[in-house]
């Protein structure tokens, strides 16, 4: 309510905080001056401008003032027990969770219906955050710092909220920012990595093992043992049990030969004496 002859300028110029709730000012006057004929009649040696309705009013910061008519017309009191103006509001303000600017334009289709487009009702208005509603949803105020909370501020802690966890794997972390943030600018992002996280994961396949064993070579039967030193390499032929007869000691040169050509040592030694 306005105390009695409140300046409706000063009212609406008043510095408000930073953060606040909504003010509103619904204005149901004539807007008539009574006094006009007789300021115009008046003889005087300065100016005076004279009219209709009430001088344009500017709305400060966060301010709402809904006016019975527009700049420069008189609102019409009707013939029933409220004012066009009166009665349309009444009809819509008991709606629920309807937006002051909503309900507004709903009052002046009313009024212009009523009076047949003589009176339209008017406002100035400087209101940041949307969703005033004289009859909010139960549970759903916000207070007055979330109403009037910039736009840069929360945008900020969002953008830091989200460099703090990119690089995470932990889902908790997504869940929390979604929680604080459910339509922050990465939330889309957010919901992407958690489906992610909560997929399964696939167990890689193994590469198959080269065996490490190393490949027993199994070497050719050798015809013969390689000579010693000294001796002959050709193989030893069969020989049968030499007799006392042509005996290589007994100085049997060709008998030595032949012993000696099978690797006895002793024979050659006998052949070098005998000189064979």
């Amino acid at each position: 309510m306005l105390p009695w002859k409140a300046n409706v300028l000063r009212i609406s110029s008043t510095p408000l905080p930073l953060k606040t709730t909504p003010q509103i000012l619904l204005l149901d006057a004539c807007r008539n001056n009574p006094f006009a004929q007789n300021l115009s009649l008046a003889k005087t040696s300065r100016a005076i401008k004279v009219g209709l309705g009430l001088a344009p009013v500017n709305a400060g910061r966060g301010v709402y003032i809904g006016f019975a008519t527009q700049p420069g017309n008189i609102a019409l009191d009707g013939d029933r027990d409220h004012s066009p103006f009166a009665a349309a509001r009444l009809r819509h303000i008991a709606t629920s969770e309807i937006d002051i600017e909503i309900l507004m334009r709903r009052v002046r289709a009313d009024v212009m219906d009523a009076t047949e487009q003589q009176q339209v009702p008017w406002s100035n208005s400087s209101l940041i955050e949307p969703g005033f509603a004289f009859r909010p949803k139960p549970g759903k105020e916000r207070s007055a710092i979330q109403n009037s909370q910039p736009a840069m501020e929360s945008d900020a802690s969002d953008l830091e909220f989200w460099r703090s966890i990119k690089d995470t794997s932990d889902i908790k972390m997504f869940q929390a920012y979604l929680a604080a943030f459910p339509a922050g600018t990465f939330s889309e992002i957010a919901k992407d990595r958690i489906s992610k996280l909560k997929r399964p994961k696939v167990p890689r396949k193994k590469a198959p093992q080269t065996s490490t064993k190393k490949a027993t070579v199994i070497a050719p039967a050798q015809a013969h043992k390689p000579a010693r030193s000294g001796r002959s390499s050709v193989p030893k032929p069969l020989t049968t049990t030499t007799t006392t007869e042509g005996r290589c000691r007994d100085g049997d040169i060709k008998r030595c030969r032949q012993n000696c050509s099978e690797g006895r040592r002793g024979a050659c030694r006998m052949l070098r004496k005998l000189g064979g």
